[in-house]
């Protein structure tokens, strides 16, 4: 189990401010958290993952990188919400949530992929739900998500009262349609930005953007 350039890119569209709480929602193995561990000077960083696998991975590249004092990691289902925090937590909430829904496409034959990338244990209802309980009055949700989802995942947030903040979408090269969008919803908030594409290249070179993605902000 791993993780791809979506990761690192929901983790720089949504760095938390000094004395935040954040919390890594479909944390996989903790890349979102380490990042944010590097990054930012938040008070705590939350992981929350579902699969046990990718929990002991996450435990483990914290205790690598010496980070148990910065990231704590808990296995459970994010549908279990009330029973695991107050309400009104955490400032911040990146989630980078499986891609497709159920019945779409075909499934991995491997489980622990198939529950990653499908809505098998957690829908996009299910994370707004959520993260409108656990967010502060004026706290905010970040998400990457498939292009044809997008709207799909705007209008719940609305529905969630998170409406959408930022907007940016993701191309491989400016040839090439958006692969991924990032989102921002935030509470008691009216106003929209969206933000010019990111390119991971052009003139087939890296772009300054995407090679900054891996070094320190």
């Amino acid at each position: 189990m791993g993780y791809g350039v979506d990761a690192f890119l929901l983790a720089r569209f949504s760095i938390p401010d000094k004395d935040e709480n954040a919390l890594d929602l479909c944390a996989g193995c903790g890349i979102v958290s380490l990042l944010w561990a590097r990054d930012s000077d938040c008070r705590t960083i939350t992981a929350l993952e579902l699969q046990p696998e990718a929990v002991e991975l996450a435990h483990k590249s914290i205790r690598l990188s010496k980070l148990k004092d910065r990231v704590s990691v808990i296995n459970a289902d994010l549908r279990n919400f009330k029973t695991l925090f107050s309400a009104s937590t955490f400032d911040l909430i990146a989630v980078n949530p499986p891609f497709y829904q159920t019945e779409a496409g075909t499934a991995s034959p491997n489980p622990e992929r198939a529950l990653a990338r499908r809505e098998q244990a957690a829908t996009l209802d299910d994370i707004c739900i959520a993260t409108s309980y656990l967010l502060k009055p004026d706290g905010r949700l970040t998400v990457c998500i498939r292009p044809e989802r997008a709207e799909e995942l705007k209008t719940i947030l609305k529905k969630s009262g998170i409406p959408p903040t930022r907007q940016q979408s993701v191309r491989h090269n400016p040839e090439k349609a958006p692969f991924l969008v990032l989102i921002e919803g935030k509470k008691s908030s009216s106003k929209f930005e969206a933000l010019p594409d990111f390119y991971l290249y052009q003139n087939r070179k890296p772009t300054a953007g995407y090679l900054s993605l891996y070094k320190r902000k």
